[in-house]
């Protein structure tokens, strides 16, 4: 069974560094489209999808493409996605962050082909957004300023996916995702 894990925080806590830009339901409103994007696509191309969340929302979200909801009960992504990928039994699993909006099925089928562990960093080269991992699972980097480096040196293989690599952090992010901006009009 292949996993598809993302973990998420409440629409109304997440993009907060997108706040000299946005409103905090624009800024509601896109984490949950981001949301929605991902989780979508990915409930399409894997066995089984788990949401990793404290939040009432983004778990009646969840429920409605299908999902697991498993709630988060500790600080820090690290800690949330480390007893999320603990809790699931199967084969492999696609841990995704939420803010992927140029994610796409293609980029997506091409990490899932990858017969090894593999890991998509950011664009800065910095963290990760997308870790395909054997389960069980041992430790994530994820949560640490370095976590692709840190991914690398437990042994991922670093696959570059330019549509995965883009996310949603700062207001220059916005800039260039014009298509997000459109979304918040509508």
């Amino acid at each position: 069974m292949i996993w598809g894990v993302i973990p998420a925080k409440d629409y109304a806590r997440g993009k907060s560094r997108l706040a000299p830009v946005l409103t905090v339901d624009q800024r509601r409103r896109l984490a949950r489209s981001l949301f929605l994007h991902v989780a979508g696509l990915t409930s399409t191309l894997v066995d089984r999808l788990a949401v990793l969340t404290d939040s009432a929302a983004v778990a009646a979200d969840a429920h409605r493409l299908g999902a697991l909801v498993l709630p988060d009960r500790r600080h820090g992504l690290g800690a949330v996605v480390d007893d999320g990928l603990a809790a699931l039994a199967g084969d492999r699993a696609l841990v995704l962050m939420a803010d992927l909006p140029q994610a796409s099925a293609a980029e997506l089928r091409h990490l899932l082909a990858s017969p090894t562990p593999a890991v998509v960093g950011d664009r800065h080269g910095l963290g990760t957004n997308a870790l395909w991992t054997a389960l069980p699972a041992g430790p994530s980097c994820f949560g640490n300023v370095d976590s692709l480096q840190r991914h690398l040196h437990a042994g991922f293989t670093r696959v570059d996916l330019p549509g995965l690599a883009w996310d949603v952090d700062e207001p220059q992010d916005l800039s260039v995702e014009e298509a997000v901006l459109e979304d918040l009009e509508g």
